[in-house]
């Protein structure tokens, strides 16, 4: 996958386009009888911490419920993971996408061998601790701030912003090289673009703000892994369509489970999103509920 890069002073030229139902339609698919656990996607975590353990399990649940076909975890919080989900595999390396920094502090990241991986071929999705750690060049990556962590990552990297969310979005995604998933209300999904190229980014509005509660990063960071994993994309643009894709249905499964057992949208917390992901799956594979 080869990165190209803007110019990191540059006011790039921006694009904002809604992504609906039928984008996600695009990038989906449904499993066949030729399908195995392998041709699915291989999902792998290097995520929680001894603070925070409960990160590795809802990202695990993310990745499981977004239709994975075999999800590693390599961590610390291997006895709650199975607890939760005996399926998930805690030994080997092969994998078709990674996500590491969830639950983690800088140190627990770089503790848990987040930088090789960084350096190497396949997908990788930086979350939390693991964002300041990536460099250029890296492995492609999709990483997930939100507003705080924005802009910390752009502090660090001694990236101007504007406080036009779209173009620091495209500004610091053609800086580092990476796809950056910028979380919000509405979600900004931008890609890599060069320097004299229309930065295109994709807008997902958040259904309901009671998705604003601990831990639904960590499942959407596992979500972002699995839909990489089973689509296996070619370059930037489609790597950030699989990120765009999995926001999406992270929004859906949040509405879902606010209105679960009621019309009136009520509070959540991040395994009721995880358990209502593979409904959100189901209607975009249908072709969305719209």
């Amino acid at each position: 996958m080869a990165q190209t890069h803007g110019d990191a002073h540059a006011t790039p030229s921006v694009r904002v386009v809604p992504f609906g139902v039928q984008n996600a339609h695009a990038v989906l698919r449904a499993a066949t009888a030729a399908d195995d656990k392998y041709s699915r996607g291989v999902v792998g975590l290097r995520t929680g911490s001894v603070t925070y353990p409960g990160a590795a399990v809802l990202g695990v649940e993310g990745a499981w419920r977004a239709g994975a076909g075999l999800v590693r975890y390599r961590g610390d919080a291997s006895a709650l993971v199975l607890a939760r989900r005996p399926e998930t595999v805690t030994t080997g390396e092969r994998c078709d996408a990674w996500v590491i920094g969830s639950g983690q502090t800088i140190a627990d990241a770089e503790a848990a061998g987040t930088t090789e991986l960084l350096a190497g071929s396949v997908p990788v999705v930086a979350d939390a601790g693991a964002l300041e750690l990536v460099a250029v060049p890296h492995a492609p990556t999709v990483m997930t701030p939100h507003a705080g962590e924005f802009a910390r990552v752009a502090r660090a990297n001694e990236i101007g912003l504007t406080g036009d969310n779209a173009v620091d979005v495209a500004t610091v995604s053609a800086a580092l090289g990476a796809v950056i998933v910028l979380k919000r209300s509405r979600t900004l999904v931008a890609a890599p673009h060069r320097a004299d190229d229309q930065a295109e980014v994709w807008s997902i509005t958040v259904e309901t703000p009671w998705l604003s509660t601990a831990g639904t990063g960590d499942v959407l960071a596992g979500m972002i892994g699995s839909v990489i994993a089973q689509r296996r994309p070619a370059g930037f643009d489609e790597l950030a369509l699989c990120a765009a894709t999995a926001v999406f249905l992270h929004s859906r499964a949040g509405a879902l489970a606010a209105t679960h057992g009621s019309v009136t949208p009520h509070p959540i917390v991040a395994m009721d999103v995880a358990e209502m992901v593979p409904l959100a799956v189901a209607e975009v594979l249908c072709g969305g509920a719209e």
